[in-house]
């Protein structure tokens, strides 16, 4: 997790550096994971798609050990997509409702029983990198990797449109999942929810901390 003062600093002010989120060689029941079963209040009420009403696929947990006590405070957001692929698509820009849904929730092990929500993607625990600078070229940001904090790597030309809205709000960029870390990884991924591309996350900046909060959350994908 950020683990100081200074790494708060360069991730979310500063935004000049990036700490990469790795999927791990094992599986976990709790904190922050990829695949496998939801954690367990979502699977007791699994959440609908607000946009189309239908079943959701659960993709992804943060959790106070990636993400810091200082922004979870004992919290966790879940990534859930629209298992209607057509439906999905329209979250390819920041609205709301979205197709791709970010739930808060106490943070807590996964489900034992089966839900709707379950996903074929065999489960990891997630962790984090060392503290690296964001690469820039021509004045963008060109990482597409499984990172939290810094600036977003778009993979269209088209992100920055929708990262302005969500400034207009008072929102800023919060973390990206890339699939392309499943292939670094030898996970068992089945289909790739997101066209093996990536999802971008913003979120409410607290104007007194300059950190993100579990609050306002939106997000948008893109593939290549």
């Amino acid at each position: 997790m950020p683990n100081n003062a200074d790494d708060f600093a360069s991730l979310f002010i500063e935004r000049t550096h990036h700490r990469r989120i790795l999927v791990d060689g094992g599986d976990t029941h709790e904190g922050s994971r990829v695949g496998g079963k939801p954690p367990a209040p979502l699977a007791a009420t699994p959440p609908r798609c607000p946009v189309c009403s239908g079943p959701l696929r659960y993709v992804l947990t943060l959790a106070g050990d990636t993400l810091g006590e200082e922004i979870a405070h004992g919290k966790a957001v879940s990534l859930l997509a629209c298992r209607d692929y057509d439906c999905l698509a329209t979250s390819h820009k920041l609205t709301d409702p979205s197709s791709t849904v970010l739930v808060v929730h106490d943070d807590a092990p996964r489900a034992i029983q089966a839900s709707e929500l379950d996903t074929v993607t065999e489960g990891r625990k997630l962790t984090l990198g060392e503290a690296t600078p964001d690469p820039i070229e021509d004045g963008y940001v060109t990482i597409d990797a499984s990172k939290l904090g810094g600036r977003p790597g778009y993979v269209q030309a088209w992100g920055p449109k929708w990262e302005a809205k969500a400034a207009e709000r008072g929102g800023g960029f919060f973390f990206q999942w890339s699939e392309s870390s499943f292939a670094t990884s030898g996970i068992e991924s089945g289909p790739f929810t997101f066209d093996g591309g990536v999802v971008y996350v913003f979120s409410r900046i607290d104007p007194a901390m300059s950190l993100p909060e579990l609050a306002d959350l939106g997000a948008f994908w893109q593939s290549s």
